[in-house]
């Protein structure tokens, strides 16, 4: 492999993560047209960059230029690096848009602008703004704070009491966002684009015990005798203390990912125990969870900014999108629907740049009005 010098690998560093801009998008537009072995080495360091990413490694940019350079020295990576550059369809449609300069216009597509708010006990509904730090809002005994750069729901200081009289909020976060934040009992809590959880700002002598529609995934701190109870739609999921990720938007498959620890999940009457990198699957209308391995990076890449297309068809590609930006698509045929994707992207503001990532495979075209979107197979 090619070596590049610190500040190609800053300025790829940078367009991997949506930082570039035009003037460092033309440099290194011209310094990987100039030489095929630039080319290479850029595809070599974009696999790198998304499979650190998918790996856990969410890195400041200081931090991942040495780590970057360590792997790619290191012998052992070469055939693991190579090959996800190279079956990566979507990865390589983003470096032809760089290299080409080709993007297509979709049209005005212009997300609603929705904040993340928390729905209080008595109806009232708060803005979180994350930007700002201390105590975002109080409701009573209840409020919610940013401690060293993390939100918490939790009770007033000083304010030790323990009743069974609990104090619900929901919090809200629409399409195009996500949130991070801690519940009062330290467990850690990630929510996806597009969904509700609704819990006790403290909770009480018993279960722990909170309700969602969405998705989420949950790093909960174990409390002996008070198990933490998730409960959606048609199913609930018990831990003591475990790591798992819940997808449970209505009227879809509801999917339970365990990736640490133990959880049991209950549908009905029946109930399974997940074993670490196992799912349980629930269908609409069914009564009984299938359960089977999972990629546990692929179901929580979303956790990490990322879109973990590879080895899903078009179909499944777009409902992830359509939940993420909140768009209305449709197939205009079935084999369009059926393709298989590789490769994984980073979470865009602009939509038009998965879009045109897609549609450089050469085998679908996009058209979009509005919030409506169509696929069809080119030439179809």
């Amino acid at each position: 492999m090619k070596h590049i010098g610190n500040k190609i690998l800053d300025l790829i560093i940078a367009y991997h993560r949506g930082h570039c801009t035009d003037a460092q998008k033309r440099q290194l537009n011209e310094w990987v047209l100039s030489d095929a072995a630039n080319e290479r080495a850029f595809r070599h360091y974009i696999a790198l960059l998304i499979d650190l990413e998918l790996t856990g490694n969410m890195l400041s940019h200081g931090e991942i230029r040495p780590l970057v350079k360590r792997r790619m020295h290191r012998g052992g990576n070469r055939m693991r690096i190579a090959g996800i550059a190279a079956a990566a369809a979507v990865i390589t449609g983003v470096v032809m848009l760089l290299l080409t300069g080709r993007e297509k216009e979709y049209g005005e597509f212009e997300p609603v602008a929705k904040n993340i708010t928390v729905e209080l006990s008595d109806g009232r509904e708060v803005v979180i703004d994350r930007t700002l730090d201390g105590t975002l809002m109080a409701d009573g005994d209840a409020v919610i704070v940013k401690r060293d750069g993390m939100l918490v729901f939790d009770i007033q200081p000083g304010d030790t009491t323990v009743t069974e009289e609990l104090r619900w909020v929901t919090l809200k976060v629409p399409a195009g966002e996500m949130i991070d934040f801690m519940l009062a009992d330290g467990s850690h809590v990630w929510v996806n684009a597009n969904s509700n959880l609704r819990f006790p700002a403290r909770f009480g002598c018993g279960d722990r015990r909170v309700f969602m529609d969405g998705e989420a995934y949950f790093d909960v701190e174990p409390q002996d005798g008070k198990p933490f109870i998730v409960e959606t739609a048609r199913q609930s999921i018990k831990v003591l203390g475990t790591e798992f990720n819940v997808c449970a938007y209505a009227g879809e498959v509801e999917q339970t990912t365990l990736v640490e620890g133990s959880v049991e999940v209950v549908a009905g009457e029946n109930a399974v125990t997940l074993l670490p990198g196992q799912g349980a699957f629930l269908g609409e209308g069914s009564k009984d969870c299938r359960v089977g391995m999972v990629d546990t990076h692929s179901v929580t890449a979303w956790q990490q900014g990322m879109f973990a297309f590879d080895g899903k068809t078009l179909g499944e590609v777009f409902w992830q999108l359509a939940h993420w930006y909140g768009i209305e698509y449709e197939f205009e045929d079935t084999e369009a629907e059926r393709l298989v994707v590789r490769g994984n992207l980073r979470q865009q503001k602009d939509i038009g740049v998965i879009f045109n990532a897609i549609e450089m495979s050469g085998l679908v075209e996009i058209t979009m009005k509005g919030f409506q979107v169509k696929i069809e197979t080119k030439g179809s």
